[in-house]
């Protein structure tokens, strides 16, 4: 339990650091880059999709967790673009998944991190693509995600296919690809 918790630990704050070094660049014009002003750099408004709430809630909530972490450390810096975070509770349900994507497409986000499921992503994915909304999924796997060809979407861990092998070196150390 403790090393799941780890690993969604740092893979939320990867995928924050992504999302967050697109929101590095310098603005030209002085003003804010994104919803409203704050002194500095400006601020821009991301996402985090993910279940908060119900049986799948512990994933999303740690991911969550790190989001918010990474956050506090960039806004914490001087002159650095202040970055505002809502929360899309999706209870890892892909029926959740496509009303919360549209929120936030209409809430004009610039960048997601999640979706957290790879159910809730084979279903908002296709939204956050038609809209332009980069995302970052630290905990979809599925296999076919990779094969549709999105551009703004993208993950931050091995695919299912590959997990096993790297799980199995813990398990019987010294084999190669998992093989005994």
């Amino acid at each position: 339990m403790r090393r799941a918790y780890s690993r969604g630990l740092v893979a939320a704050a990867a995928a924050s650091a992504l999302v967050l070094s697109a929101c590095g660049g310098g603005n030209d014009n002085g003003g804010s880059s994104g919803g409203g002003g704050s002194s500095g750099g400006g601020s821009v408004t991301i996402g985090f999709f993910g279940a908060q709430t119900g049986p799948n809630a512990q994933l999303g909530i740690n991911i969550s967790n790190g989001v918010e972490l990474a956050l506090e450390q960039h806004n914490a810096k001087s002159g650095v673009t202040q970055v505002k975070l809502i929360k899309y509770d999706t209870q890892g349900d892909p029926a959740q998944a496509t009303n919360q994507a549209k929120k936030a497409v209409s809430d004009k986000v610039a960048a997601i991190i999640g979706p957290a499921f790879s159910g809730e992503s084979k279903t908002a994915d296709p939204i956050f693509e038609e809209a332009g909304i980069p995302n970052v999924s630290p905990s979809a796997t599925a296999v076919a995600l990779g094969q549709n060809g999105w551009k703004f979407w993208h993950r931050v861990l091995a695919i299912d296919l590959a997990e096993p092998f790297g799980d199995s070196s813990l398990v019987w150390p010294g084999t190669a690809r998992g093989a005994r």
